[in-house]
This record gives C-alpha cells, sequence and structure tokens, in this order.
C-alpha cells in the first residue's frame, strides 16, 4: 500500500492534505463530466498533469494528491492509506 503523508509541507503552508481538500470539488467536478474544458480523468498520471496544469504552485505535491484522488476515483487499485 502506498503511503501519502498529509501532513507533508509542499508550499508557504500548504499541505499534501490541504491541497486535496482545496482542489477535491474542483477534480469531482471534472470526473464527474461537469467541466467543459476537459473529459474525465484516465489514470492517476492524467491527475497530476492537471494539478501541474490547473495549480502551478502545486507542481511539488501533484504525485501525492494525485495518488489520493485516484484512489477516490477507483483510477489506482493501490488503497489510499494515510499517515499521520
Amino acid at each position: 500500500m502506498a503511503k501519502v503523508n498529509l501532513q507533508k509541507h509542499i508550499w508557504e503552508g500548504w499541505t499534501v492534505g490541504s491541497i486535496y481538500d482545496e482542489i477535491k470539488p474542483f477534480a469531482d467536478n471534472v470526473q464527474a463530466g461537469r467541466d467543459f474544458r476537459r473529459s474525465s480523468f484516465n489514470s492517476r498520471t492524467d491527475i497530476a498533469d492537471w494539478i501541474k496544469d490547473e495549480y502551478p504552485n502545486f507542481k511539488k505535491g501533484a504525485n501525492d494528491v494525485s495518488k489520493l484522488l485516484a484512489g477516490d476515483y477507483g483510477l489506482d487499485d493501490k488503497k489510499k492509506e494515510y499517515e499521520r
């Protein structure tokens, strides 16, 4: 199981957990097909690329956040495991 440290500092006080909480509603809209600019996600890499394009300040945390989102959408075989 892949462990994701939600407390990992990414940028100016932002942690992996706070970034996840902030962008989750927007990612849900994309995945549900309610975003006219792009189609739903097909892979964890697709999510990471979306994060890097839409949130350039969070590029450093894109892989960790994409692991969490991919787990939420069933795009990753590995179950998410939180480490606090």
